[in-house]
């Protein structure tokens, strides 16, 4: 019996550590599926977030709308481009950029992406990193006004820049191919041959700017001048007045003396006194009031420069640090338009018999 029992009880410690006894396998968690992907369920779909896109009533709006579709899918080519065409339609070129450059590469005859990569760096000053985006745009769209006078100014100072920038030669290839190819479109020959001229225009706009900063410097200047000395005019006459109000105080404190010395011995010492004192506080409460009328004025005039002072800084403010076309070396203009593809580019007008004009591809 003995010898029974400690085998059962061998028999039930061997199960325990096994993990082989019903408790255990209650008692075990399920391991989670490391590759597993985390559910969303989204409120709208692709193709109803995609015209929510198209529709938004602000880049805000576009931007909430893009960031719930990116959960659905991030890599939908549709839903790249109407974000990138709702920013360029609200001038966000700086945001339009990212899904603009994402596009170059899923669809290299986006002429409209390629346009916008290109501008985003002309306007930032990077004109060798502007130029081969601009020129695919070009070849994508030869009839986007814009994108080809962009591509003239490129062209141009790309050959006339000393030293040369190092570029590629499939590049150097694109250069001379579009420049025999887009000769007869007048913005792009207009913007090659006027390359540097337009340095005068902005020139003039840059001292222009200049001049309106400075007169609006001045003002200020001259604002922020006169409110000190009228608020130190004013500390000046309200210290004045304090000092009046206590020298009235002080008058009033001895005339009660002697009118309470009066009560008990009535002479012509104390008489005289009294007329003294009432005098004395008399012309001191002239005194105080024509200071206090002088504050009030010099209160009044301190406002009215102060609200001028603040509106000549906001002034200040609303002028650009350093205008577009003054930084830059060219006026670069922006392609397609209202995030379309603008009107044809005029041509111009060749010798002899006319030739068929050339259909560019449309986004």
């Amino acid at each position: 019996m003995k010898h029974c029992l400690l085998s059962i009880a061998a028999a039930g410690m061997m199960v325990f550590w096994l993990g082989g006894s019903a408790w255990g396998q209650e008692a075990a968690e399920p391991v989670a599926d490391p590759t597993a992907k985390p559910t969303f369920k989204p409120k709208r779909s692709m193709a109803e977030l995609i015209e929510s896109i198209k529709d938004a009533p602000d880049a805000a709006s576009a931007g909430r709308d893009y960031a719930e579709a990116l959960k659905i899918d991030a890599k939908n080519t549709e839903l790249c481009e109407a974000y990138m065409r709702r920013m360029w339609h609200f001038d966000k070129y700086k945001i339009a950029y990212y899904p603009a450059l994402q596009l170059t590469k899923k669809d290299p005859t986006n002429g409209l992406a390629w346009g916008i990569v290109g501008y985003y760096q002309a306007m930032r000053g990077n004109y060798l990193k502007a130029l081969e985006p601009t020129l695919q745009a070009a070849k994508c769209m030869p009839d986007d006004a814009a994108t080809m006078s962009n591509a003239g100014h490129l062209v141009a100072w790309y050959e006339k820049t000393k030293p040369q920038p190092k570029i590629s030669k499939e590049l150097k290839s694109l250069i001379e191919i579009g420049k025999m190819s887009w000769a007869g479109t007048k913005e792009f020959s207009d913007a090659y041959a006027s390359y540097g001229k337009k340095s005068g225009a902005a020139k003039k706009k840059a001292d222009e700017l200049a001049k309106e900063t400075s007169a609006k410097k001045k003002k200020a200047e001259s604002l922020f001048k006169e409110y000190r000395k009228l608020d130190e005019e004013c500390r000046k006459k309200y210290k004045e007045g304090v000092n009046q109000a206590n020298n009235r105080k002080n008058l009033l404190n001895q005339l009660s003396n002697v009118e309470r010395n009066l009560r008990t011995k009535r002479t012509n010492q104390l008489l005289n006194r009294r007329n003294d004192l009432r005098k004395k506080i008399n012309e001191a409460g002239k005194k105080l009031s024509i200071l206090r009328k002088q504050w009030n004025d010099q209160q009044s005039k301190g406002a009215k420069v102060a609200r001028e002072l603040d509106a000549a800084k906001k002034a200040l403010g609303k002028l650009p640090a350093k205008s577009d076309t003054a930084r830059l070396k060219f006026e670069c203009r922006r392609p397609g338009g209202d995030g379309k593809i603008t009107a044809g580019a005029s041509k111009v007008k060749p010798k002899g018999k006319p030739k068929g004009k050339g259909k560019g591809k449309k986004k």
